[in-house]
This record gives structure tokens, sequence and C-alpha cells, in this order.
């Protein structure tokens, strides 16, 4: 009965010490997992922070592409207006001459 109980108190000893080791690693465990959330966080933040100034930069450019795009046309317009009154005018002018003789 001795070498039972002795069998025993040695089983509830291993037990106790992987009950301590296993609460060690789970605190460990938990620690870490605190740490890497952490990075994870700060990670993200700057993430947000990088694509926030992408997105501003990127609506700031499409802002410049705008006007410049307005002042195209603007300009467009009035080259066609210019070469329409250029060409009315000839035709003017042929239309006088041929009429005059």
């Amino acid at each position: 009965m001795a070498q039972l109980e002795e069998r025993v108190a040695k089983i509830e000893g291993t037990l106790s010490q992987m009950s301590e080791r296993l609460n060690h690693i789970e605190t460990r465990f938990s620690q870490l997992e605190g740490r890497v959330e952490a990075r994870f966080n700060q990670l993200e933040s700057r993430l947000e922070a990088r694509f926030s100034r992408v997105e501003t930069r990127f609506n700031q450019l499409e802002s410049r592409f705008n006007s410049l795009e307005a002042r195209i046309n603007q300009l467009f317009y009035a080259v066609i207006t210019s070469w329409v009154t250029i060409i009315a005018a000839v035709i003017a002018s042929l239309l006088v001459a041929v009429l005059r003789g």
C-alpha cells in the first residue's frame, strides 16, 4: 500500500509540475499574443495613414488633371472658333470676288 501511495504522490507531483509548466507556457503565449496584436495594430495604423496620404495625393492630381483638361478644352474651342472665323472670312472674300468679277 505504501508503494501505491508513493506512486500516486509521484504522479501527483508530476501532474503539479506539468500544470505549472503549462500555466507558464500559457502566460507567455498570452503575452506573445498581446505583443503580436499590438504590432498588427501599429502596422494597421501606419498603413491607414499612408493610404490616406496616397489618396490625398491622387485627389490633388485628379484635380490638377481636371483643370488641365478644362484649359485644353478652352484652347481647343478657341482654335476651332478662330479657324471657323478665318474660313468664313476666306469664303466671304471669295464670294465678293466672284460676285464682282
